[in-house]
């Protein structure tokens, strides 16, 4: 073996049934009859991926696990066919691990090849011997497919800040997930799916709002058990656990907050931000970011829907905390009180210097340099999100199989709930970020704007990817507000009356205010001449909050 092999990992797949749906990362291939597993797999953390296929030669429910590949290491794993799943080394006998390694020269030509620089070497073609028989291949690409640009640098920009530590802290033991069972805080409140009744030709139904009861329970693993004689695969009846970072963003206020703080933190999540850390994370934001990665592999390419729920709260987590990105670009600085607070407690503690200064950035929030890479890592993430998802709404997505949206807090049937599954996903992501930019832009200084360049670039990527024009609707939000002013400015005490009237109408219909806005300056001077001889309808000033 050369030296490629020695700076490389390699995944020796045995048994693997043809036909079935296989991958690494953002790759996936449909095997052929030969194929024996993966080569040249460059080192770092990667997912590898199968399921079955439907008649339709779609992947059904998908199962992987996540794992560092270390240079020049030989991982074995082993199809079951009575279980439907991979087994990992640690599950095989020693002795036909240490033979599958020695033999690996002799299944080194059925090795499909890591497309690190382009995706021109598919393993179905690859790992089979007659060219003939990978052409057959059902799964074979196309031609314009197979010098498309090499995916590898996109997933090495996701995978930057996740550590080993970040994964054993919130997968279950083996790095495994799977659609199926998977699941997480999230899933109590979310979708349980309950086998149909007997002689019924549904599919299932499904249960909102509430956790899944002992017999449910039970139901749900007797339909796992169904999957592999129709091609889900059985992927045993235990839960697959994700220990998440743990957080109530309806509750970010601190426990013994009243009035006015209450109110604040309500809305602004810096306190929530700083607890979490503190307490949950050592007070190193820095994992945070790595969280932050893996919550999005795990809705993608995992399909695991409570990744991309919990990805969604550490974006409001973050960008909704106006206090402590202010402070991180020096408008606002900390208060006195919290810092030798946070400096006392690190003096008294018995760790190293390293964690003690931890704990004074845990009190005093963020640097700038933390937002700076969140919004790089979001604005990464963007090009590899399924442009469709976004515009789908959480209940469409449910009867997808993707899961379902959180409903923590709604009754099931309520309007509430009815119009979180109708809403767009993408729309709760779009005002987030442009909260975020909102919030930077006010509070940028001349001397550091890498966070508002960080920022721009994160409009400027899903403005391309999904045409979210933000920088846009804030300059058309803003004209519309003036355009207000105008109007309000330049009437009358009843006719001030009669525009606030009209606009609430318009905007309880959900109509655009733009016509009504026009419509109103146009006719004020009429109706401030129709009001001349009212006394009580003398001119007013109406003051304007110019910042």
């Amino acid at each position: 073996m050369g030296s490629l092999w020695d700076q490389t990992a390699c995944l020796l797949l045995l048994d693997t049934p043809p036909s079935i749906s296989l991958g690494i990362d953002f790759y996936h291939w449909h095997t052929g009859k030969r194929f024996r597993g993966l080569k040249f797999i460059p080192p770092g953390l990667h997912f590898v991926h199968y399921g079955a296929l439907s008649r339709f030669g779609d992947a059904t429910v998908r199962t992987g696990f996540f794992k560092f590949f270390e240079r020049g290491e030989v991982f074995v794993g082993r199809w079951d066919p009575a279980a439907e799943d991979l087994k990992r080394e640690e599950e095989l006998d020693p002795d036909f691990v240490k033979m599958a390694r020695e033999n690996l020269p002799s299944v080194a030509q059925n090795l499909g090849v890591y497309p690190v620089l382009s995706s021109h070497s598919p393993p179905s073609q690859t790992a089979t011997a007659n060219p003939d028989e990978a052409e057959a291949d059902e799964g074979a690409p196309r031609d314009e497919e197979q010098n498309s640009p090499s995916l590898f640098p996109l997933w090495v920009s996701l995978t930057r800040h996740t550590d080993a530590d970040t994964v054993r802290r919130i997968l279950p033991a083996g790095g495994k997930v799977s659609g199926m069972v998977t699941t997480s805080r999230y899933s109590d409140v979310e979708m349980a799916r309950i086998a149909p009744a007997a002689g019924s030709s549904s599919v299932g139904r499904t249960v909102w709002g509430k956790p899944r009861s002992d017999e449910q329970d039970r139901t749900l693993s007797s339909l796992v058990g169904v999957g592999a004689a129709v091609g889900i695969g059985s992927f045993g009846s235990t839960d697959l656990p994700l220990a998440f970072l743990t957080f109530d963003l309806r509750k970010s206020f601190p426990p013994d907050a009243t009035g006015r703080d209450r109110t604040t933190y309500s809305l602004d999540k810096s306190w929530l931000l700083r607890h979490v850390v503190s307490r949950q994370l050592a007070g190193d934001y820095r994992r945070l970011l790595g969280e932050l990665e893996l919550t999005f592999l795990l809705f993608h390419p995992a399909n695991i829907f409570d990744g991309f729920e919990h990805y969604l709260n550490i974006v409001e987590l973050v960008f909704a905390a106006e206090e402590a990105i202010r402070a991180a670009l020096a408008l606002t600085p900390p208060s006195a009180s919290a810092t030798a607070g946070a400096s006392a407690s690190a003096s008294a503690s018995a760790s190293a210097a390293a964690s003690a200064a931890a704990e004074v950035e845990a009190a005093t929030g963020p640097p700038a340099s933390f937002f700076h890479e969140f919004a790089e890592i979001l604005t990464a993430q963007t090009s590899a999100m399924p442009e469709e998802f976004v515009e789908e709404s959480a209940g469409r997505m449910a009867m997808a199989g993707l899961g379902g949206p959180s409903v923590s807090g709604n009754k099931p049937g309520s309007s509430s709930t009815a119009k979180t599954l109708k809403r767009p996903l993408g729309n709760r992501l779009k005002e987030l970020i442009k909260s975020f930019y909102v919030t930077v832009s006010d509070a940028s200084t001349s001397s550091d704007r890498s966070v508002l360049t960080a920022a721009e670039a994160l409009l400027a990527a899903v403005r391309e990817r999904f045409d979210w024009d933000i920088a846009g609707d804030l300059s058309r939000e803003h004209d519309r507000q003036d355009r207000r002013a105008r109007a309000l400015l330049s009437g009358t005490p009843r006719g001030k009356r009669k525009w606030e009237t009209t606009i609430a109408a318009h905007e309880v219909d959900g109509e655009d205010t733009d016509d009504a806005v026009e419509g109103y300056i146009e006719g004020g001077d009429r109706d401030r001449d129709e009001s001349e001889d009212d006394d009580e309808d003398a001119p007013v000033v109406v003051e304007l909050d110019t910042e």
